[in-house]
């Protein structure tokens, strides 16, 4: 690989990383080994575990909530037909949009068939983004960078 920009702590994890990712066709995954076990100094995987089972119970708290209030603009104002929703997590950002109402399609129709749809109420969808995964930013745009680099060298024609 060329000279990198990325930041020494990523190219040195991304190393570690590298040796749990495995390849069936054009589909990888990797295990949670090297992530649990590189976690920054004082962390531990059950301080992991419950700061996750935390987040995913503060989201459907927050879903809740959202509906709820959402529910009650709408009882107000006939003509609001959405409502959204963004919260900070630390760093990380939840974000949700709730929907007054929507078609619901109603089981997968037989060859030939059309969909069928029925109107429903309160549509809610929620979404969780971790801080750096997203965007173009700090290290990840600096690996994004080094990627097309050398892809531009390996695969370009």
């Amino acid at each position: 690989m060329s000279e990198l920009t990325a930041p020494a702590d990523v190219v040195e994890l991304s190393k570690k990383i590298e040796t749990v990712i495995v390849f069936d066709g054009g589909v990888s995954s990797a295990d949670d080994s090297q992530y649990l076990a590189n976690l920054p100094e004082g962390a531990t995987p059950a301080i992991v575990k419950a700061i996750q089972e935390y987040d995913s119970k503060y989201v459907s708290a927050a879903a809740l909530a959202f509906g709820n209030r959402s529910i009650a603009e709408m009882k107000k104002d006939k003509q609001l037909k959405e409502t959204q929703f963004s919260s900070n997590i630390g760093k990380d950002t939840i974000a949700g949009v709730f929907r007054r109402e929507y078609d619901e399609p109603l089981g997968s129709p037989k060859d030939g068939e059309e969909r069928k749809f029925e109107k429903s109420y309160g549509q809610l969808n929620m979404s969780y983004k971790k801080h750096g995964s997203a965007g173009s930013r700090g290290s990840l745009k600096k690996v994004r960078t080094d990627l097309n680099n050398e892809a531009r060298k390996y695969l370009g024609v």
